[in-house]
């Protein structure tokens, strides 16, 4: 399994079976992750590796970096099925990149989630209202790390499940 590469896809594969299926290699989850911090960056791909599904990673560090990928290089790269968003980037603030998103059509399907350290009753209202798929806190144990890898897997349909919404963790 790969490691994170800024700017570019980390390839993990397993050989894990599901139902007696073999997980697709030939396709797996396309994930963008937008966040500033390595170690954050390191540990959600650590549990994404545990989940033992196939995916591909793309690290991006900054809210300028975020905008110019979606902007003017997601035709140059396959379109994510989810990008996980931190709000607090540096360069342009997540709500920035979350705008920038949501104007471009090709990135129209694409799920996001949404990843805070807290934010204002305000802020949170504007990241709901533009339609977000997963609103969370940052996980603070390695459970919830791994159970946020798997909803985010989940929501790249790769035989995951999740139950929970936007509304149910609004804190």
């Amino acid at each position: 399994m790969g490691a994170v590469k800024r700017r570019r896809r980390s390839k993990s594969s397993s050989d894990d079976h599901t139902n007696g299926m073999t997980p697709n290699l030939d396709n797996p989850a396309q994930i963008l992750l937008i966040e500033d911090n390595p170690a954050e960056s390191e540990l959600l791909k650590y549990a994404f590796d545990q989940l033992r599904k196939p995916y591909e990673l793309t690290v991006l560090q900054d809210g300028e970096e975020a905008i110019h990928f979606v902007q003017e290089n997601g035709s140059q790269h396959p379109v994510p099925c989810v990008i996980v968003l931190d709000l607090g980037l540096p360069k342009y603030d997540g709500l920035t990149v979350l705008q920038a998103i949501k104007a471009e059509s090709e990135f129209a399907h694409v799920k996001i989630v949404v990843l805070t350290s807290g934010v204002s009753p305000i802020v949170e209202a504007q990241i709901l209202k533009a339609g977000v798929h997963l609103y969370r806190t940052k996980p603070s144990s390695l459970e919830q790390v791994l159970a946020l890898s798997a909803e985010i897997l989940a929501l790249c349909n790769v035989g995951l499940s999740t139950s929970r919404s936007a509304e149910d963790d609004t804190q």
